[in-house]
């Protein structure tokens, strides 16, 4: 729930950017991205001023002294690894989720916008639009999303996100308007913002407080080769047929399903 509000409160600001994004491009075309740039190049600047100014550190500063080797830089990608022998099976679960959707996202996302503008047919400020759409729905569910996480099934609500995705991209693949695109993903969006928060806090609750970053850090890892992998093939499948991009995906979507549904399981009692 904090931090459903904590984004919330971090978003409202941005509500109608991806609208005036869209107009920017679609009216002022090379001009307008320009701009958008010198002012995503302006708020970067204003941010590191604010978080040189009062963001404070909360490690304590190292007394001893210490050696260093080229060698340790190694250490802490060995440590990850090791918690591969001790961690739970749900935990193995979310590891081959993290490498399934690894690929798959990686595979499809760089190319959702150009399938609207390309195949769908949307002008920029449409897309710009429903984003701006997506972000109020959003809004509005957030700290609804982390009041359903605190009280009913986490492992419920990940299969229910699972389901909204796969329905979400055979409704894309099949919409040809505005209208289409908009309620699918005003659709996919309200599942999605109610059951997201239910990811990390599972994660949180089958791990150990002091192997939390590890863990963290070890699916992140073990996501990235096969991110890279996936990049690759949505990018020679896209080029081959956009449509045919989209339906590779279904079958990833289908098999994180299964693994969510076979291996990962809430503990009885989260871990300290």
């Amino acid at each position: 729930m904090s931090f459903s509000v904590f984004w919330i409160i971090t978003q409202v600001a941005g509500l109608a950017s991806p609208y005036i994004g869209g107009w920017l491009l679609e009216n002022r075309q090379a001009e307008g991205l320009r701009l958008v740039l010198f002012l995503i190049a302006a708020a970067d600047g204003i941010k590191a001023a604010i978080y040189t100014r009062f963001l404070k550190e909360t490690l304590k500063p190292v007394k001893e002294k210490r050696r260093f080797s080229i060698l340790s830089i190694f250490n802490p990608l060995v440590e990850t690894f090791k918690t591969l022998k001790w961690i739970p099976r749900s935990l193995l679960g979310f590891c081959a989720l993290s490498a399934i959707n690894g690929f798959s996202w990686a595979m499809i996302s760089p190319f959702i916008t150009l399938y609207a503008f390309d195949v769908i047919l949307l002008s920029p400020v449409e897309w710009g639009l429903i984003h701006t759409i997506e972000m109020g729905v959003i809004l509005f569910l957030r700290i609804p999303g982390g009041w359903i996480t605190d009280r009913y099934s986490k492992r419920q609500l990940i299969l229910i996100s699972s389901i909204g995705n796969l329905g979400f991209f055979i409704a894309f693949i099949f919409s040809r308007s505005f209208l289409h695109v908009l309620l699918a993903i005003v659709a996919k969006r309200a599942i999605l913002t109610l059951t997201d928060p239910a990811w990390p806090t599972l994660q949180a609750d089958l791990t150990p407080r002091e192997q939390r970053g590890k863990v963290s850090s070890l699916l992140t890892v073990l996501g990235a080769p096969f991110g890279f992998a996936g990049a690759i093939v949505g990018g020679y499948l896209y080029g081959l047929l956009p449509v045919l991009l989209f339906w590779a995906f279904v079958p990833f979507n289908i098999l994180a399903f299964f693994v969510t549904y076979l291996f990962v399981h809430e503990p009885k009692k989260p871990a300290e």
